[in-house]
């Protein structure tokens, strides 16, 4: 007997994105980047996600998303968004200011998870209010910081967990300014790689608007850690990471990875020299952004912990705000920070 063919449905995802602008839709029009490189490319690329509607105040950027997604339903007023589209998942992809209120109110109408863009918040508070609005009405919220979606970052927190390398002793980053704005994504990864940092001491560059600047970060394991996140005239994103038997060195902007490991010396006797080998790279290798809209739904479905989650986007924020602390006091700045509504202005 001949069974006839089935059709499989997809369950789909009604999705909605507060702020059209850059990181939300207008990154695809940059030809060199890898695509998809935004919220809405990413989720336009998955078959389980649909994007519904679009809020933001500048009518022009609507119009240009509209266009180019094919979103019928938009708003200049993102509640009523939440009112009317029964949302599942939202993107907060607007200035960092805005993060708290959006997302609380996000939480409050009963969308299921939000993704929102780093820095999760201006201040602690405001951090820990979006964290408190999503766990009490069971909304998960994940934090874009890319680089924990990145599989070649995931192989660098295997192997030194591994204990392959010996035990971690210090790291050096550099990034472009601001300590918000760029130095959170350093802050966040160092992290992901050693753990969470006790004590901070450092100095700020000039400026109004999310300034640069220097950090040493002492972590609880006792690792040392300098960060540089001055302002340049050219893009970087580097980090060295030097264990008691080897290094990995993350250059060209996160697309090449060293490794080195330490062995007796071909030219000094009682002397160990690093020895270059080959990184193992991962076998799957996913577009960074699509991979965390699948991981955010499995979060959804399976009630899985955020690779990057709320709590996470609140740690990197006060490395951050700590550097402004110890500028000011001109000394070393234990965390937890006291000081929950210090606020660094990030746009003009």
């Amino acid at each position: 007997m001949k069974i006839p063919n089935q059709v499989i449905k997809i369950k789909k995802y009604r999705v909605g994105i507060v702020g059209c602008g850059l990181i939300a839709s207008r990154f695809e029009d940059d030809r060199l980047r890898e695509h998809p490189c935004t919220h809405a490319g990413a989720y336009n690329s998955l078959p389980a996600t649909e994007i519904v509607a679009a809020a933001d105040t500048d009518r022009r950027r609507l119009k240009d998303f509209s266009d180019k997604w094919g979103t019928k339903n938009v708003y200049t007023d993102y509640r009523k968004m939440f009112k009317n589209e029964n949302l599942d998942i939202l993107s907060v992809c607007t200035n960092t200011p805005s993060h708290a209120e959006i997302t609380i109110a996000a939480a409050e109408s009963g969308i299921k998870c939000i993704f929102c863009e780093k820095p999760i918040a201006s201040n602690l508070k405001d951090a820990e209010d979006m964290i408190k609005a999503c766990k009490s009405n069971g909304v998960k919220l994940l934090v874009n910081h890319t680089r924990r979606w990145d599989s070649n970052y995931q192989k660098v927190r295997e192997l030194l967990a591994s204990g392959t390398l010996g035990t971690l002793k210090f790291t050096t980053g550099y990034c472009p300014s601001g300590l918000l704005n760029n130095g959170t994504h350093m802050f966040d990864i160092l992290r992901y790689f050693v753990g969470d940092v006790d004590e901070v001491f450092g100095k700020t560059a000039a400026g109004d608007t999310d300034p640069g600047g220097y950090g040493l970060l002492t972590f609880k394991n006792k690792v040392y850690s300098f960060v540089d996140a001055a302002k340049r005239e050219y893009l970087i994103f580097e980090i060295d990471l030097h264990s008691s038997d080897g290094r990995i060195r993350i250059s060209d902007n996160g697309k090449k990875f060293e490794l080195w490991s330490a062995k007796d010396s071909r030219n000094y006797m009682s002397i160990k020299e690093l020895f270059a080998k080959e990184f193992p790279r991962p076998k799957v290798q996913k577009n960074s952004i699509v991979y965390a809209i699948e991981h955010l739904i499995d979060c959804m479905e399976n009630d899985a912990r955020p690779i990057c989650s709320g709590e996470d986007g609140k740690a990197a924020l006060e490395i951050a705000l700590a550097i402004h602390e110890s500028n000011k006091s001109g000394s070393e700045v234990r965390l937890p920070l006291k000081n929950k509504t210090l606020t660094v202005k990030t746009s003009k």
